[in-house]
């Protein structure tokens, strides 16, 4: 049997405190997906003058592949090794 979680003060929690619980999870979802559409972001980045111009892709066909919920972390990791592998190692 499984224990209870004490933040719940030892009882499960009520049917009214689930549905609050769902709801606010789907609007966090749905209020995440329209801000990633906003920010209209794909795997590939535009480069300054300073870095040589023109864009590059982070991943193969990254140009039409959307930035999500789903893929944000490998958004940022990818960006990131690129800036300080590629970018830097230019100047």
């Amino acid at each position: 049997m499984s224990k209870i979680p004490k933040k719940t003060g030892g009882r499960f929690p009520t049917f009214p405190a689930l549905l609050l619980a769902k709801k606010c999870l789907n609007l966090f979802q749905e209020s995440s997906a329209q801000l990633f559409s906003a920010l209209e972001l794909t795997f590939s980045i535009d480069l300054s003058a300073e870095e040589g111009g023109g864009s590059a892709e982070l991943v193969p066909g990254g140009r039409d592949l959307e930035v999500n919920a789903a893929n944000v972390y490998s958004y940022v990791r990818k960006y990131s090794h690129y800036r300080s592998v590629f970018v830097t190692t230019t100047y």
